[in-house]
């Protein structure tokens, strides 16, 4: 009787690894790897710069960029205005200065002494003489009109009681006194003796003898 032979079922070679395919298969793992991690951040990394702001644009247009230069010009601007405002101020005291001069004088006196006539100078101190109270005490109208030398001619008359002086012609008054700047101005200060003035030919008179007496006794 022959021997029975143990019939094994031979094993799969393609399933056996070898020290050799496991070999390349780390070295193919590992260099795949190495692929995928050099593959991966580079176009996560592509992706954002593409699209989005530059990264090298930041500091140009920053905060602090832009207040770095901003501060030097504002100093700059500030720097040019000062001069111009203290040379503004020194322009305008001197005008001031000068435009005050000219005024005080106006102000101070109204009139300066060259602007009153000799007509204003002359009737003006007449009628500070004239006596209020004498001349209410004349009833009706009563006038004479004034020449004299270098003067224009105005009037001396009573108006019910009220005197009055004026740079006019006196339509209707009573005669014509003829004097003189001179001898108007002694009437004004008072004590004049009119007859003796008329004696010795300083003064004249044309017309009503009683009114120009009753003018005369004002002063």
């Amino acid at each position: 009787m022959a021997e029975d032979k143990k019939i094994t079922k031979p094993e799969e070679t393609s399933k056996r690894e070898t020290p050799a395919v496991k070999a390349v298969a780390a070295s193919v793992s590992k260099s795949l790897e190495v692929k995928k991690a050099s593959v991966k951040p580079a176009e996560k990394k592509a992706a954002p710069r593409a699209v989005g702001r530059p990264a090298a644009a930041k500091p140009a247009v920053g905060k602090t960029v832009r207040k770095a230069a901003a501060k030097p010009a504002n100093k700059a601007a500030k720097d040019i205005a000062k001069p111009v405002g203290k040379a503004a101020k020194a322009v305008a005291k001197p005008v001031g200065k000068a435009a005050k001069a000219v005024a005080k004088p106006v102000a101070k006196g109204g009139r300066r002494k060259a602007d009153v006539s000799p007509t204003a100078k002359v009737t003006t101190a007449l009628w500070k003489r004239i006596n209020t109270a004498k001349a209410k005490r004349i009833s009706g109208e009563i006038a004479i009109q004034v020449y004299a030398e270098g003067l224009d001619t105005f009037y001396i008359a009573v108006q019910n009681g009220t005197p009055k002086i004026d740079p006019y012609e006196y339509v209707g008054n009573n005669g014509s006194f003829y004097s003189s700047e001179k001898e108007l101005l002694k009437i004004a200060s008072g004590k004049y003796d009119i007859i003796a003035a008329v004696k010795s030919g300083a003064v004249s008179f044309n017309g009503t003898l009683s009114v120009f007496l009753k003018i005369m006794d004002l002063f």
